[in-house]
């Protein structure tokens, strides 16, 4: 009896495993016709030909939309091609600020463009939704405020292309609070900036490209899962390396992508004999299509498990009853002393599995990690099937070494198994972070069958929750 209970739950597990609010987010799937609606806005300052400049824009509406899936290459650097989500979008934009002129004439005054149109793509990579490549196009009519009255100066136009080699990776998937990661990357920067200005009757134009190369190392870290444009999104912050530049992306699952973006003290040089200081960055999704796989090629929802074959039992088995291995656990503080760890429930002689953890409650601060001893007093399995599974009893799972999400994928990682005790690091010691909220009830489940997932030579599991410290 004991062994079909434990054959049922493992096949049981193995058609209907982990969403974890904290802890994991799948690579999202995007369709052409996905759309976000966003309001983007920038503070800068910097030099230009015989002058400065100062200007505040901010954009309403700006519609993206992913229009098409195709390879793309780019242009400098190591020629790379790309699998890509190409998202474009167009909009107006408004701008204020100040421009000082000494050569060819001297100038001082306030600027403005109003409806000014600017329009662009971002290519994403498909493997890992990393930015490949952003072009911006941006043209207007600048007004200068002379006397109190707003005169127009001229026109000015720029297209400019950014190239991420490799890929700027702004967020990793699977999303793990306090998972972080560095990157060094190049970015080439080129276009062509145009202005045809007329300050007092003399006209002052500007006609140049620009291509540069910058490197740029960071480090990223994301932090926690906050409410921002109506989704609980992760926040992945990312420091440069050399500067004080800062990035915060916020990713919302329901959305697929980034519902607010925003970078401080970003300096870059383009074009040469110039610098431009972009003191502030944010760009915030008003409204945006929440069926992330819809738009035209819509991935259907499934209302039933895949159609894979199971076990039959010769006689309706019990299905046990997960039951915590150590009682609740609510801290004051985080503890300084050792935590309760899973122990063998087992007889001596018996094949086991055995999750365990630090504690059953986490808060912030306290140390957390998942390890798995494996303990076979027989000769050597040579092929056996090592499952992990993370469950929160919402009817999704996830499944180790890959944490793939059923529906509708399963993984399971190939082992053999020693004679004794075998221990598998699962996931590394880290630090809980500051999680919203709070939840319960939330099980690692573990087992080792044959190769063929019929016999089940071993099982465990371990029950935890989280909240805040009390």
């Amino acid at each position: 009896m004991k062994d079909s209970k434990l054959k049922l739950l493992i096949f049981t597990l193995t058609f209907l495993l982990v969403t974890f609010a904290f802890s994991q987010v799948n690579l999202p799937t995007w369709s052409i016709g996905n759309w976000y609606e966003i309001d983007q806005s920038l503070e800068a300052d910097g030099s230009m030909q015989g002058g400065t400049f100062n200007l505040s824009v901010t954009s309403i509406g700006s519609m993206f939309q992913v229009t098409d899936i195709g390879t793309r290459q780019h242009q400098r650097g190591d020629m790379g091609t790309y699998n890509v989500y190409i998202m474009t979008y167009s909009g107006n934009f408004d701008a204020t600020g100040h421009v000082s002129i000494t050569d060819p004439v001297p100038f001082d005054a306030d600027v403005r463009i109003l409806g000014g149109t600017m329009s662009g793509e971002f290519w994403i990579n498909v493997d890992d939704l990393s930015t490949v490549t952003r072009t911006r196009n941006i043209s207007g009519t600048i007004e200068a405020n002379i006397g109190g009255v707003w005169t127009p100066l001229g026109t000015v136009e720029i297209t400019e292309t950014e190239e991420y080699q490799p890929p700027m990776q702004e967020t990793q998937f699977p999303i793990n609070i306090g998972n972080s990661w560095n990157q060094d990357i190049t970015i080439y920067a080129y276009g062509h900036i145009f202005a045809d200005l007329n300050v007092f009757g003399i006209p002052y134009q500007i006609d140049q490209d620009f291509d540069e190369s910058v490197g740029f190392g960071f480090n990223a870290q994301v932090t926690g899962v906050e409410n921002v444009n109506n989704c609980d999104a992760y926040k992945t912050h990312i420091s440069e390396n050399n500067s004080n530049a800062t990035e915060d992306y916020w990713y919302c699952e329901d959305a697929c992508w980034m519902v607010k973006t925003s970078i401080q003290n970003l300096q870059f040089t383009p074009p040469e004999g110039g610098g431009i200081n972009l003191n502030s960055f944010t760009m915030d999704v008003t409204d945006y299509n929440t069926n992330c796989g819809g738009g035209e090629t819509p991935t259907p929802e499934p209302t039933q498990p895949p159609a894979t074959p199971t076990p039959t039992p010769t006689t309706p088995p019990e299905t046990p009853t997960p039951t915590p291995t150590t009682p609740p656990y609510t801290p004051t503080t985080p503890p300084e002393t050792p935590y309760p760890t899973a122990t063998p429930t087992a007889p001596p002689g018996e094949f086991t599995v055995d999750v365990i953890m630090p504690s059953d409650y986490y808060c912030p601060g306290m140390t957390c990690y998942l390890k798995v001893r494996i303990y076979n007093p027989g000769e050597k399995i040579d092929k056996a099937d090592f499952f992990v599974v993370l469950d929160i009893g919402t009817g999704d799972y996830w499944f180790y070494p890959s944490w793939s999400h059923y529906p509708p994928n399963l993984d399971y990682e190939e082992i053999s198994v020693d004679h004794g005790e075998t221990m598998k690091d699962i996931i590394p010691e880290f630090t809980w972070p500051d999680v919203p909220g709070s939840f319960s009830g939330i099980t690692f489940h573990s087992a080792v069958t044959d190769e063929l997932i019929i016999k089940v030579y071993g099982y465990g599991f371990f029950t935890f929750g989280y909240g805040p410290c009390k």
